[in-house]
């Protein structure tokens, strides 16, 4: 389950999970 902690850190805004692995992949 622990897939991304990123996302579980904010459950609540999925959005904002997203721009953050959005963003982490434009700096990639």
């Amino acid at each position: 389950m622990a897939k991304e902690p990123l996302c579980e850190e904010v459950k609540g805004i999925k959005d904002n999970c997203l721009a953050l692995l959005t963003a982490l992949a434009n700096n990639l």
